[in-house]
């Protein structure tokens, strides 16, 4: 592809909320990549102008261009980059695209940007050259650095003008990078260019503020040689005297301090950047290679984060295997679990389950044909290869069965395909072997007699064979697109089918006796017989334009491989399965085979083979024992144990997970009716006539709030009846009637410690905070604002301190013991606030807006020493809104589980993302960031019960393993030429120090 929409800008049109409201393509051929990226990258600097990849935002298995179309039409601007490589195709289509926009919408805005070697013939290319000669441009075509340019620019896509006045100079990340490219050059020969003084120490310190913006490969060369240059000069300044060497030995600490703090910068720029450059590498095994080594570089929000994502992008994934020579053929043996790869060179490679590496074999022969067709019968494994040979290899003996000799010459002789076929009820045992020439031979597997032979045209292939479950038909398909249909009984071809277009790739019958066929062009069809022939059923177009496929009959699914290297999973009725589509290979997908029932393996030309687990089950996540009810509070005790609360119509509990099995360990509902009695499970009545009164509201839960200490040694919940109890659970006996008779109870929260209890009352009018004692129970009410409704509660660790949030998306602070407020509300969101998190750490308050879908999709960090100035985290929204919340003090992050099944993760000390979890398909009620063991735990309302091991070094273990190899030397000098090399995995996948 030579053109693409590589970046997408940020930005608001006049009069737009703080938030961003739309965005303005950057459309350029890819050619003229470096030089947008640097154009961009000034905008971001200068401006505050953010963008992204494209790459990253478009999802994988995404088709592109309908993607782009989408795109454009939510956009409100769009910037038109043109230079000395002209037009790209998909960049031309773009650019029309927009400019047919602009005409029909005076609001859209369309920007012409010159680049250096712009060329009149290409203008005229796009709408006549009208485009350039009417709207105004931002002229690059002297410079991609021209200030100048980049401030017109930047007012064209915000819509602000251009300033007419301007104040002292002052130094910008723009402007460092700038004269580091200068610098840089004149092959850093320019000393007048660098820094000194206050203008070097202002330069560090925007570095310390700008750590993502402004550290890159050529400003940390640039100021070090500041550094350099300032140090040479105060050493000869102070080799006059005593004076002056305790000023060096002072200089001398500050420079060893100032080189470490760049060596960290460095590393820590090294880290991101090969975090980015992951995602671009080729193949699973080289991007979770380079994925750890940017963990291992430097342990950045942005390297943990992507290691994470990948590894759970590819947790289908058990293993790579690599080989010495490409994969064409590929068999599985069901009793031992053995899978076999035939390779070009002629050679054999085998290994079982869960090995990283194939057993030994003899070598092949110098000079041996390819191997391009394996079939396992029993203890015998037939091949077929290149030059036209079948071969069989029984207990470690090779017999010929046809020699090359057997195909005449000056055809293709290559065999194509080999099965095994089992006649009268698995009384007499037949092998089938198409060729390259059109040959469909049958033979007897005892006698090796050639039982029957058909020869179709010469110049048309048997690529695939397979037989029904009843064992009455043979199918074979052809590149030409015909199928046979040859009836066993009698070995006679019965029907050719003739329809497939694109030619057949692969058939499998299913239980039924149906025949899936999957054609070269990715269309998918279902054939049944009736009455002795066979007839389409059904058809299906699958993604893509497969190189290789599989089809698993008896379990109803079938697999496609690309030529760049994506395999995808899919059931016969062309629905995706499992991880649906994922790059396996960094090259095309030479062979598939269905290895057992919960496996696929899948191979490449360039010798690689993937072993893939259906189940998912190969990390980070791990699948917990499934819980009924849907559980709204996850905790765990300081040993791991873990412990789920959960409250619907009807059921309301306390469970635990011993041995593997959620047990019910509190029913709540018998606790309540023993300690309150049954009438506070009722609803109060709305007047003493009332002939509701006492009644049940089918849907509505008995009981309306649960809240638990940190670790969950006590519960506490409101009923519907306007009762509060709380229960000790190591003294199940105890319960305690906190408070009873409230109207209209709301929210419910407890301290960490859980000594202090507050809730919601008066239909959200009033906040009662409980302590209980040995004397009794302590009551205290919170001076609320009379016009104000409360819609969530939090209690700091020791209960000291209380956050509401209320309706109008205001919060407040209040001393929980003498109930004033400490600080005046302050807003945080545009809805009601939803729910309420003091951190673990004690010094951040977390928040969010409406639940259930609404508009108001962020949360909010809340500094407890400056209350006022709440960030709102912007990196990620949630789907749908916030669902629930979880900090530890271990791990120092937050999580959020989100009203689309997704988890979102942010470092607390920098407020900085760090990674997007899938939870399940539907909501999360449930989190929790457990350091005891050190792992996230989550829940979905689809029944997916899920847990990650949150240690780093577990990550970069794993990604060795699916690995399954080192970093090679010239991919470390590719990455990274300046350090030594120090792969973090063994030759054999193992993690090491």
């Amino acid at each position: 592809m030579t053109g693409e929409l590589a970046f997408q800008i940020a930005a608001s049109p006049p009069g737009a909320p703080d938030q961003p409201a739309g965005a303005v393509f950057l459309c350029h051929n890819n050619q003229d990549k470096p030089a947008v990226k640097r154009i961009a990258d000034g905008l971001e600097l200068e401006f505050g102008t953010p963008f992204f990849l494209d790459a990253y935002a478009i999802p994988t298995g995404e088709r592109f261009l309908p993607y782009i179309e989408r795109s454009l039409a939510g956009c409100f601007g769009c910037a038109i980059f043109l230079g000395a490589n002209g037009w790209g195709p998909t960049h031309l289509w773009e650019a029309e695209l927009a400019l047919a926009r602009y005409r029909a919408d005076p609001a859209f805005r369309l920007i012409p940007v010159a680049l250096p070697g712009i060329r009149q013939e290409d203008i005229r290319r796009l709408g006549s050259g009208k485009l350039f000669q009417e709207v105004n441009w931002a002229d690059f075509s002297r410079s991609i650095d021209d200030a100048d340019s980049l401030k017109k620019l930047g007012a064209a896509i915000t819509g602000q003008a251009l300033p007419q006045h301007r104040g002292p100079a002052r130094l910008t990340p723009y402007q460092i990078r700038r004269d580091a490219a200068r610098w840089a050059a004149s092959a850093r020969r320019e000393t007048s260019i660098l820094y000194r003084g206050e203008q070097l120490a202002e330069a560090n310190a925007l570095m310390r503020g700008n750590p993502d913006l402004v550290v890159l490969d050529e400003v940390l060369p640039f100021l070090t040689a500041a550094e350099e240059r300032q140090r040479r000069f105060l050493r000869r300044t102070a080799a006059g005297g005593a004076l002056g060497t305790v000023v060096f030995l002072v200089l001398f600490v500050v420079t060893y301090v100032a080189y470490e703090l760049a060596e960290q910068r460095r590393l820590a720029s090294l880290s991101r950047q090969l975090a980015i450059a992951s995602r671009e590498a080729p193949g699973p095994d080289r991007t979770l290679l380079i994925s750890a080594q940017a963990v291992a570089t430097a342990k950045t929000p942005e390297a943990l984060g992507n290691l994470l994502e990948r590894l759970e992008e590819w947790r289908f994934l058990r293993r790579v295997i690599h080989l010495n020579a490409g994969v064409e053929a590929l068999a599985f043996r069901t009793e031992d679990g053995e899978v076999l790869a035939g390779l070009t060179d002629g050679g054999l490679a085998h290994w079982g389950p869960g090995a990283a590496t194939p057993q030994p074999r003899p070598p092949p022969r110098p000079g041996e044909s390819g191997i391009r067709a394996l079939a396992v019968m029993g203890t015998q494994l037939w091949i077929g290869r290149t030059d036209g040979r079948v071969e069989i290899e029984d207990e470690g003996t090779t017999s010929i069965v046809l020699p090359a000799s057997s195909v005449a010459s000056g055809t293709d002789r290559r065999v194509l395909a080999i099965a095994g076929v089992a006649v009268e009820g698995g009384k007499q045992r037949l092998v089938a072997v198409g060729t390259a020439a059109g040959r469909l031979l049958v033979l007897d597997a005892r006698t090796l007699d050639i039982r029957a032979a058909f020869d179709e045209a010469s110049e048309l292939r048997v690529t695939t064979l397979a037989q029904d479950p009843s064992g009455r038909w043979l199918a074979a398909g052809t590149d030409a697109g015909t199928v046979l249909f040859l009836e066993l009984a009698t070995l006679e071809l019965r029907q050719r089918y003739p329809r497939i277009e694109g030619g057949v790739l692969a058939i499998g019958f299913d239980a039924e006796g149906r025949l899936a066929v999957v054609s070269g062009y990715g269309s998918l069809y279902i054939l049944r017989e009736e009455g002795g022939e066979f007839r389409r059923e059904a058809s299906r177009q699958l993604a893509g334009l497969p190189a290789s496929a599989a089809v698993d009959g008896p379990h109803g699914r079938l697999a496609l491989g690309d030529a760049s290297g994506m395999v995808r999973l899919y059931d016969l009725l062309g629905e995706p399965l499992a991880f649906g589509a994922l790059r396996g290979h960094g090259n095309a997908v030479s062979a598939l085979a269905f290895a057992g029932e919960g496996s696929l393996v899948s191979a490449s030309s360039d010798g690689t083979v993937a072993v893939w687990d259906l189940s998912g089950a190969s990390g980070p996540s791990t699948a917990m024992p499934s819980f009924g009810p849907e559980p709204g509070i996850l905790r765990a005790d300081s040993r791991g144990g873990l412990r789920a609360a959960s409250a619907v119509e009807g059921q309301a509990g306390v469970w635990r997970l011993e041995g593997g099995v959620w047990t019910l360990e509190t029913d709540l509902l018998q606790v309540t009716r023993t300690a309150a009695g049954a009438e506070a499970l009722l609803a109060p009545p709305e007047a003493a006539s009332s002939p509701s009164a006492g009644l049940v509201r089918v849907g509505e839960p008995e009981i309306t709030a649960l809240a638990m200490d940190r670790i969950g040694t006590a519960v506490v919940w409101a009923t519907r009846g306007g009762f509060v109890l709380r229960l000790p659970l190591r003294e199940p006996k105890y319960a305690s009637v906190l408070a009873a008779g409230e109207r209209g109870l709301g929210d419910i929260a407890s301290s960490a410690d859980g000594s202090v209890l507050a809730f919601a009352t008066e239909e959200g009018r009033a906040v009662v905070v409980i302590r209980p004692e040995k004397s009794g129970v302590s009551r205290q009410s919170l001076r609320l604002p009379r016009t104000k409704t409360v819609r969530a509660l939090a209690l700091d660790g020791k209960g000291t301190t209380a956050a509401v949030g209320f309706e109008d998306g205001t919060i407040t602070l209040f001393d929980a013991v003498t109930g004033a407020a400490r600080h005046e509300a302050f807003r945080v969101h545009t809805s009601p606030v939803a729910g309420l998190l003091f951190a673990a750490t004690g010094r951040d308050l977390i928040s969010f807006g409406s639940g259930g879908g609404g508009a108001d999709r962020t949360i909010a960090i809340t500094d407890l020493r400056n209350p006022s100035a709440a960030r709102r985290l912007q990196a990620r929204q949630a789907g749908g809104s916030v669902s629930a919340l979880s900090t530890s003090r271990g791990s120092g992050l937050l999580a959020a589980g989100d009203h689309d099944g997704q988890i979102l993760l942010w470092r607390l000390e920098d407020r900085r993302f760090v990674a997007q979890l899938p939870a399940g398909r539907s909501y999360v009620p449930g989190l929790l960031l457990d350091d005891a063991e050190s792992r996230l735990v989550s829940v979905s309302s689809d029944g997916s019960f899920l847990s990650w091991n949150m240690d780093p070094t577990h990550w970069v273990a794993l990604a060795c393993v699916k690995a399954n190899r080192s970093l090679r030397r010239d991919e470390w000098m590719e990455l990274l030429p300046d350090d030594r090399y120090a792969p973090i995995c063994g030759a054999s996948g193992e993690a090491t120090e």
